[in-house]
């Protein structure tokens, strides 16, 4: 089957609520004008200008600024009701808002999607810091925001431990609430430390806490394995503050965020009579908004060799164990689904299976893996696909393995480097913890970081491994070796529901922004997709077994800032207006004004 050119506004039946962009119009699959041409002149676009158009998408992105610049400006109209004022300087009244505005601040991310409800959700938090009474209070806001927040975000984890793990639904509820709570350390740590740096309040809001905030998700990002899931600058991937991307990264779309956020609320901090703090501000606010649409218009890259691609969507279940022969009924239907003559008669260039197509490591294998040689010669086509490797005794490693029509054997071309804990490695003192959840072949070995890109039909890919799409410093490393036009990302995320693969999705998009590459995500169940430079979809898949053939337009061009720099630039940046809040403490004891 060929999948459908999708607008970048579609959504598949089964994910209601996956994210609207562009003109915001669903297209129902088979209908309408298959180019990315057309896509681009309909609808809301029809018959405008190319200055026209670009105003006209930088609006669009404006969109979700509404609601928190609504919430803002609302309250500056005058103080609160009496019976509102007297409800905050109630510390559990302030400490309920913080977790109910972390639930909200969820609903910014696939498949909820709405952007302006993570502004909000952190702006709130933001508020109540400035009427916190004591870094106590401060740090367990902070706290609860994060429980609420990362709870709720990655509530899919329940079915992974109550589905596949047998734990009881009562201590998989659980589960989710405790990884919440480690992970809500972040947040609380960032406004605990804001508390205790004593900067004068519009600096601590404006330039301290922001700061703490960035720095902080940087670390969750890189500590004990890194887990950067839900970092904010997500739930601006296709967003007015997503432009940012490119030059950054998702943690400097994050920074644009809560440094927004926080001049928003900084803003209601200052008296009225003080217009000249009021207007710098303003100013802050409106160079960080008007320097998002500017760079929405950016080209990063430039269009090269196309490739005609087939990934191949096999929908197999998830194996727990391995039984005689499932290696050969699994591969039956990928042989069948390789096979299948390309639509319009294309021969194809590559053909990508997902992750985990394999039960067993290919070197206990025979028959099975001569497979993949066998159909690259038949269809003339490069085969990549995933198994895990065995070179030694009980040493594994999940890679990516290459077959060419003009080799002998299939070989492996990228081993994954950055494991998943308690999926591919087990953490100190938590074996108690696999051996329940039943998880096979936990003891992998993680890959070089310095890898030799994949050449097909004189184009290099970029490859990574399901999780790897996390993180973009990884990811980047790919240009110290070559200039890859695609980024390739193979997964299972058989585990979990629905709304991780959105996520996962939404994590994709913006790796694409950053590298301004295409990325091709092969999936095994559902959502395989061809997203564009700038994040949009061109192609996507529902769930079931399916192919997707398609012509991917490689690109090609200097490098991005991000590419080049990575976190450097920013961290260094985040320092120094920790420095400045450092120095305006100082300057206020000096001249008697107090913290």
């Amino acid at each position: 089957m060929r999948a459908t050119r999708r607008p970048s506004g579609w959504r598949p039946a089964s994910a209601r609520s996956w994210p609207l962009s562009g003109c915001r119009t669903p297209t129902a699959t088979g209908q309408g004008d298959t180019s990315r041409r057309s896509r681009k002149t309909a609808g809301c676009f029809a018959a405008q200008t190319l200055p026209a158009a670009m105003i006209e998408r930088g609006r669009m992105r404006l969109f979700w600024l509404r609601v928190p610049l609504r919430f803002v400006f609302i309250l500056d109209k005058g103080s609160p009701p009496v019976a509102a004022r007297n409800a905050l300087e109630q510390p559990l009244t302030r400490l309920a808002i913080a977790a109910a505005a972390g639930f909200i601040a969820s609903a910014g991310f696939a498949p909820v999607s709405l952007a302006g409800a993570a502004a909000v959700g952190f702006i709130a938090l933001a508020y109540l810091l400035t009427q916190a009474k004591g870094a106590a209070e401060s740090a367990l806001a902070g706290w609860l925001w994060g429980v609420a927040y990362f709870s709720a975000g990655l509530s899919w984890t329940f079915h992974s431990m109550h589905v596949y793990g047998g734990v009881p639904a009562v201590l998989a509820a659980l589960g989710v609430l405790l990884l919440g709570a480690a992970l809500a350390i972040f947040p609380a740590g960032a406004a605990l430390l804001c508390a205790l740096i004593r900067a004068p309040r519009i600096v601590s809001c404006a330039l301290v806490f922001p700061a703490l905030w960035v720095i902080g998700e940087w670390l969750r990002g890189v500590a004990i394995g890194g887990f950067g899931w839900l970092s904010l600058g997500y739930a601006f991937t296709e967003a007015v503050f997503g432009s940012w991307a490119p030059v950054g990264g998702v943690y400097t779309v994050s920074a644009v965020l809560v440094f927004a956020g926080s001049a928003m609320v900084a803003f209601l901090m200052v008296p009225k009579e003080r217009s000249l703090t009021r207007a710098g501000l303003a100013l802050w606010l409106g160079a960080l908004v008007i320097g998002s649409v500017a760079l929405g218009n950016v080209t990063w890259s430039e269009p090269g060799k196309r490739l005609e691609v087939r990934v191949v969507q096999p929908d197999l279940p998830l194996v727990i164990a391995a039984r005689p022969g499932e290696d050969a009924r699994r591969l039956m239907r990928l042989a069948a689904m390789s096979e299948r003559s390309a639509m319009g008669g294309k021969g194809l260039d590559l053909i990508v299976w997902p992750e985990s197509v394999y039960a067993q490591p290919l070197e206990r294998l025979v028959l099975e893996a001569r497979e993949p040689q066998r159909i690259a010669e038949k269809m003339g086509a490069t085969v990549l696909f995933s198994a895990f490797s065995e070179p030694l005794k009980n040493q594994f490693y999940n890679a990516v393995w290459v077959a060419r029509p003009e080799e002998a054997a299939a070989r492996v071309v990228y081993a994954k480097r950055h494991l998943v804990p308690f999926g591919e490695y087990v953490p100190a003192g938590f074996r108690w913890f696999v051996d329940q959840l039943g998880i096979p072949m936990a003891d992998q070995q993680p890959g070089e970081i310095a890898q030799a890109p994949v050449r097909v039909a004189g184009v290099d890919l970029a490859l990574s491994v399901c999780y790897e799409n996390m993180f973009g410093e990884e990811i980047r490393d790919w240009w110290s070796l070559s200039r890859p036009g695609i980024i390739l990302n193979q997964s299972n995320l058989g585990w979990f529901s629905d709304p991780a693969a959105v996520q996962f999705t939404q994590m994709n998009r913006m790796r694409a922004r950053e590298t301004a590459r295409p990325v091709l995500q092969a999936m095994m169940g559902g959502y395989s997709a061809l997203i564009l430079p700038d994040g949009e979809f061109d192609r996507v898949v529902d769930k079931g077994a399916q192919n997707m053939d398609l012509t991917v337009q490689a690109y090609e061009g200097e490098a991005t800032p991000f590419v080049r720099y990575g976190n450097v630039p920013l961290l260094a940046l985040m320092l120094v207006f920790l420095g400045l809040g450092l120095a305006s403490r100082l300057l206020a004891a000096r001249r008697g004004l107090g913290a």
